[in-house]
């Protein structure tokens, strides 16, 4: 299962035709696919083809989207592993207007994309008010990275206040007897 990457996308085109098909695979109760409609493959899926045109091997898992406007949709969608710059870099090519922020929390990444200028913030290992400090508030206000970060901080704070250093103790001897009795059981049945 791959690590989910979070998007916020707006999507704009002076073709007001292109957005309103784009709006019609939208409302599509099931299958909505943003990516086959905007950019679509031949044939089978291939993992190749989808990581070197979309940037991502699946199509995007949209939770959320609107019309903002006659030449503009935002869309709000996960995709597998990072964000879908290929796709973006292709669309921009073809005369839209893309404006994207992308947060992948499991591998501690975030940035934004907007036709050919973008900017990538490694957050690992950082605590929230480093992160506070290094990614710009335009993607933290979209994510709420430094809340979520807080958050975590705060459950482990109160993990690592739960147990004594002999108490710490105290349960692993008693892991080790119940292993030392599992192996004696294990070897009595032989």
């Amino acid at each position: 299962m791959p690590n989910w990457c979070q998007n916020s996308v707006e999507f704009s085109h002076s073709d007001k035709t292109k957005l309103d098909e784009l709006e019609k695979e939208l409302q599509k109760e099931k299958g909505v696919e943003i990516f086959m409609h905007l950019r679509p493959y031949e044939g089978e899926w291939e993992y190749m083809w989808c990581a070197e045109n979309w940037g991502t091997k699946w199509e995007a898992n949209v939770y959320d989207w609107s019309r903002e406007d006659d030449n503009t949709i935002k869309i709000h969608f996960d995709t597998a592993w990072g964000p879908p710059l290929a796709l973006f870099e292709f669309l921009s090519e073809n005369e839209w207007q893309i404006d994207a922020f992308y947060n992948e929390e499991g591998v501690c990444f975030a940035g934004y994309w907007n036709n050919y200028d973008a900017c990538e913030y490694d957050y690992s290992g950082m605590t929230a008010d480093e992160i506070e400090h290094s990614i710009p508030s335009e993607i933290n206000d979209v994510f709420g990275i430094v809340e979520n970060r807080r958050d975590w901080e705060d459950e482990n704070e109160d993990e690592d206040d739960e147990f004594t250093e002999e108490e710490q103790e105290q349960a692993l001897e008693e892991l080790k007897k119940d292993y030392e009795n599992l192996l004696k059981e294990q070897t009595d049945k032989e």
